[in-house]
């Protein structure tokens, strides 16, 4: 799985409308007053440009399957490569489909992201969870009857939960009929707030 930093999130789409081109015939006017202003677009050029920010969703949770993306790597059977250590379980644990629209994840906080990253082998997304007191990933409640509906089919935590376009239609027709960017990270190393000023402003102000 790959992380967006402690955000976990920004599956971003940039949506590109190209303009139509403008044409006007020309006219000579009986009365100068009456003169119009003309303006002429380049065909294909951008006219709008629409920029879409999920909030605590990483790339994989999103589009992590889409045809062509750089996502979840899948074996011939259809399930997924990767096998995230999860010293809950004592062995590793896969990334799994979920049909719920709601999901606990992880912390958010730059010590998480230090963990999820684990030296550049950005394997250490149920660890950094699983530290936790409040997750359901957490060794205290990952066996609880509470906690069974935010678990994977294995006892995966739900950090490791990914969606299809079954689920999230509107936002895979985006990526289809625009632009999806697949190498997207967030710029702050650290949670919600400051990754959202980066955004709009070019530093967090924090």
């Amino acid at each position: 799985m790959r992380s967006a930093g402690p955000l976990l999130a920004t599956a971003l789409l940039g949506v590109l409308t190209a303009a139509t081109a403008l044409s006007t015939s020309a006219e000579t006017p009986t009365n100068p007053s009456a003169v119009r202003s003309t303006t002429t677009r380049a065909s294909g050029s951008i006219d709008h440009i629409i920029i879409i920010v999920q909030e605590n969703r990483s790339f994989d949770h999103y589009f992590g399957t889409f045809p062509g993306a750089n996502g979840i790597p899948m074996r011939p059977d259809g399930t997924p490569k990767i096998c995230i250590p999860d010293w809950v379980l004592g062995h590793c644990s896969r990334p799994y489909h979920s049909t719920t629209q709601y999901q606990q994840g992880g912390p958010h906080d730059q010590r998480a992201s230090e963990i999820d990253r684990n030296g550049g082998k950005m394997n250490g997304f149920v660890t950094s969870v699983a530290r936790g007191k409040g997750k359901c990933a957490s060794e205290s409640k990952r066996f609880t009857a509470a906690c069974r509906p935010f678990l994977g089919p294995k006892r995966q935590p739900d950090v490791l939960s990914y969606h299809t376009g079954k689920e999230i239609p509107n936002y895979w027709a985006y990526a289809k009929h625009y632009l999806l960017q697949d190498h997207m990270f967030a710029p702050a190393d650290s949670w919600t707030l400051p990754s959202h000023l980066f955004l709009f402003s070019g530093w967090s102000a924090l």
